[in-house]
């Protein structure tokens, strides 16, 4: 699957670095996104670290040959421009560009080796899995399905910091408490036509640094729902560090359609 990194411009004319890989989809109707977004860059974590313990990498990836993926590099981190905000929201921004970006079937880029623009061309997803890692999957979670009724969404949080929106988006955590709020509890429209809520897997260790795995607990058995899986990989910590084949694991099971348990059961 080729790769390259290139920069997008964001909504508010940022330059984010991404890589992009993709397997040739012309001439296929079924084709299948993925964006990755990494964790919190001020406490060096970075693109790869996110992809380090991807099972969110490696699962999404694995078996698919219609396929355009989009790691992130938000605002601030990597060799992206801007800085990283004390409210989230411009990142939650860059998240939706990219989102956008792959609906539209691509379009201009700066190749991250030469100064001039240039054009990715994808054809356009039926499905997408919106996926991150830590403050990334706070940032993922923000996606709100709604705004894309005729993309099938599928949504994997590793390490998700429901403890700490406020220390992550300081004014700005109530947006994201909400939404991932509605996310998991598969919250619908008003006004809009009836479908299913998206599937959502989350995967915590239950020696989290950052969320204490009892108050994990009530926040996902508050909001139990078909489609929404929780899996707790026993005295696993935020970072993972040996524990990456297992959550790869996790992610498998998740995308093949065999965990299907909801949160309790």
């Amino acid at each position: 699957m080729p790769t390259q990194r290139v920069f997008l411009p964001s909504h508010d004319g940022t330059p984010l670095e991404v890589r992009v890989s993709y397997s040739d989809v012309s001439n296929q109707q079924d084709v299948t996104s993925v964006v990755i977004a990494h964790p919190y860059t001020p406490l060096g974590e970075c693109l790869a670290m996110g992809l380090r313990v991807g099972g969110v990498a490696t699962g999404c990836l694995r078996g698919f040959e219609r396929l355009a993926d989009w790691p992130a590099t938000l605002c601030g981190a990597g060799r992206s421009g801007g800085h990283t905000t004390w409210t989230a929201h411009p990142e939650a921004g860059d998240y939706k560009t990219i989102v956008d970006f792959l609906i539209k079937g691509g379009g201009p880029v700066a190749p991250a080796d030469v100064s001039s623009s240039s054009m990715v061309v994808l054809p356009k997803p039926t499905k997408m899995i919106i996926a991150g890692y830590s403050y990334g999957s706070m940032i993922a979670a923000a996606i709100d399905p709604s705004n894309y009724p005729n993309l099938t969404l599928t949504y994997i949080l590793l390490s998700h910091p429901q403890s700490v929106y406020w220390a992550l988006a300081s004014w700005g955590s109530s947006h994201f408490r909400a939404r991932a709020n509605a996310l998991l509890a598969g919250v619908p429209v008003v006004g809009a036509p009836p479908r299913p809520p998206p599937r959502v897997l989350l995967v915590m260790g239950t020696k989290d640094n950052f969320t204490g795995i009892a108050a994990f607990r009530r926040w996902t058995a508050a909001r139990r729902r078909d489609g929404l899986v929780v899996r707790e990989v026993e005295g696993a910590d935020h970072f993972w560090w040996g524990r990456e084949d297992e959550v790869a694991e996790i992610v498998d099971e998740f995308l093949d359609g065999e965990e299907n348990r909801v949160v309790g059961e």
